[in-house]
């Protein structure tokens, strides 16, 4: 079957639907439903829409807690193997989920036509992600503190006269700062770890042996989770794409190369706080714990007198932490907005905003002078949160709406069959997220 359309008087449309020489059938359509109907007709893999979901999946997943996940420096240990596996088993196949509910419906998780238990579910998963947007602007506060008392004078490569011309307009369309915040953060990475391996060749070869080291494995097992379910948006709102991206994007394609992509650039960070720390431990005898800020507001302006680019290796973590925070906080503050619009529709969303950003300035003061172990606990209820609830969605969806009209549904949409892999992914979803919950020690895996 095929279609052809004729364009009428006030932006109308004359579909007609084809099979062989037969007119099957007539409607009329809208503008909008004719460009819908001609994206349904182009191929489903669309570059642009990849790419736009990249960016915003990427400021999504980005925190403190993201920035070193392989290096082994603090005591949280993660494998790269285990994390990998990890990822496969839970983050990816709940993102693809996840993501395809958002783009099959074009709705939000608060409607009323819900199941109550989902919307309930989805009201909790609000109130998490307001609250980690909230650990999330404590980590840029303290990024932006510690960069502007670690700054002595500025490397002779930052002092710059270089006048671009014709200077030509960007789109609108496009996530600018979502796109900047992406690429600064990779080849500011690809950067440092160039000079690494031009002035630390030893370090760095001894430094990857040791990422790569699977001694202790069953340790490491406890901190995996709770990295990778920050990674994916596990039990949060996630990626919501303000109609920026195609409704009809292959869905595992693009959450296939997130994950690729942020892997890859998680080990290329973890190599370089590694190299660093194997740079400053030659001088200085440190003793590391975990705190809720990790090891990197402390390390980094002690090693800051011991190395050869301590300037480069200070603009690198700071204003990494600062330019991907940022949008990170901006595209979750107004997806919480969107959500709130849509359950108080009388509301402007400018109000609600306001609202929102007085709320969070007010609730950070005390949240900063909170002791380290009170800010420990607050964390670990959080997590414990986020992971309940990334399981009872789970469950909710495919045990109580079913795998196999989710399957139909995906088909029918996209076009393509899921896989087997996909599909008992799926199915156990709910039973790996709760297994892990109850097998896990050293306060279970998702603490």
């Amino acid at each position: 079957m095929y279609t052809n359309s004729v364009e009428l008087l006030d932006g109308m449309y004359l579909v007609l639907y084809l099979a062989g020489p037969a007119v099957i059938g007539i409607e009329y359509t809208t503008e909008l439903e004719a460009f819908e109907l001609q994206e349904l007709t182009d191929t489903h893999f669309r570059w642009e829409s990849i790419k736009k979901f990249l960016y915003l999946a990427y400021a999504s997943s980005s925190s403190i807690f993201t920035f070193d996940i392989f290096s082994g420096v603090t005591l949280e240990r993660v494998f790269f193997l285990d994390y990998c596996v990890g990822t496969l088993a839970f983050g990816m196949s709940y993102m693809i989920m996840d993501f395809f509910i958002k783009q099959y419906t074009r709705k939000l998780d608060t409607s009323e036509s819900l199941n109550p238990l989902l919307r309930g579910v989805s009201f909790g998963i609000l109130c998490q992600t307001v609250l980690w947007a909230l650990l999330n602007s404590l980590s840029l506060a303290d990024s932006l503190r510690f960069m502007s008392t670690n700054f002595r004078d500025l490397p002779s490569w930052m002092d710059c006269s270089f006048v671009t011309e014709n200077r030509t307009c960007i789109s609108d369309k496009d996530v600018l700062f979502l796109r900047l915040s992406f690429l600064w953060s990779v080849f500011s990475t690809l950067l440092v770890v160039f000079c690494l391996l031009i002035s630390a060749h030893t370090l760095i070869v001894i430094a990857f042996y040791q990422l790569m080291d699977l001694r202790d494995l069953n340790f490491a097992q406890d901190h995996s989770m709770k990295r990778m379910n920050e990674m994916f948006s596990v039990g949060l709102i996630g990626v919501y794409d303000f109609g920026a991206i195609s409704p009809y994007t292959m869905v595992d394609t693009t959450v296939l190369i997130f994950g690729t992509v942020s892997t890859i650039l998680a080990l290329a960070r973890s190599l370089i706080m590694r190299v660093l720390y194997l740079s400053l431990s030659r001088c200085v005898k440190i003793s590391i714990a975990v705190t809720p800020h990790y090891f990197l507001f402390v390390l980094l302006p002690l090693s800051a007198e011991f190395t050869d680019l301590h300037n480069l290796y200070t603009m690198y973590v700071y204003v990494y932490m600062t330019v991907v925070l940022t949008p990170g906080l901006v595209m979750m503050m107004l997806t919480v907005t969107k959500l709130l619009h849509n359950e108080i529709p009388s509301v402007k969303s400018i109000y609600i905003t306001g609202v929102l950003c007085f709320l969070g300035f007010s609730l950070s003061i005390p949240l900063s002078m909170m002791p380290p172990t009170k800010m420990r606990v607050l964390l670990i209820g959080h997590r414990l949160c986020t992971c309940y609830l990334g399981s009872f969605k789970t469950l909710l969806v495919m045990w109580v709406y079913g795998v196999k009209n989710f399957c139909t549904d995906v088909q029918f949409w996209l076009g393509f069959k899921p896989t087997k892999l996909w599909r008992w992914l799926w199915c156990m979803l709910p039973v790996l997220f709760l297994v892990s919950l109850l097998t896990g020690h050293n306060n279970n895996l998702c603490i």
